[in-house]
């Protein structure tokens, strides 16, 4: 991904997620879901290879909890990597977007809808759901 010095700023037409929005998003599907609207917003700047090094990176990162997860203990407390994740999505998006959403914002610039952020994250948890399911029930 790329730091804020390589990030054109966004016309002030186009609408940025916010750091919380990723955060959320993280929170409600995934890693993935969160990576998805940092790449939303990379594309909107101009920087699509930026915006599919998050998709993979956030890929991959759901894949790493997942396997995690199957090897965790039953009683283990089901809340700590959604949380951790969302926590750590936060800081990344403002690390590496934090400069650029802020002034785009100062510019006039709008925030993405939290509609849209809720029901694309709705919607990423809900491929992931079937993904799993399927492959359950496929190899299981």
């Amino acid at each position: 991904m790329t730091n804020e010095a390589a990030i054109a700023p966004a016309a002030p037409s186009e609408r940025l997620y916010s750091a919380s929005q990723i955060a959320w998003a993280t929170l409600i599907a995934s890693p993935l879901a969160g990576c998805l609207l940092l790449g939303l917003n990379y594309r909107t700047v101009g920087k699509p290879r930026a915006a599919w090094q998050s998709l993979i990176g956030g890929f991959a990162s759901l894949v790493v909890l997942l396997s995690i997860g199957l090897v965790l203990p039953e009683r283990f407390p089901s809340m700590v990597f959604p949380v951790a994740s969302s926590l750590a999505m936060r800081q990344l998006a403002k690390r590496l977007q934090g400069d650029t959403i802020n002034g785009h914002l100062a510019s006039g610039g709008k925030r993405a809808s939290w509609w849209l952020t809720i029901g694309i994250s709705v919607a990423v948890l809900f491929i992931i759901v079937v993904i799993v399911f399927g492959g359950i029930f496929l190899f299981g």
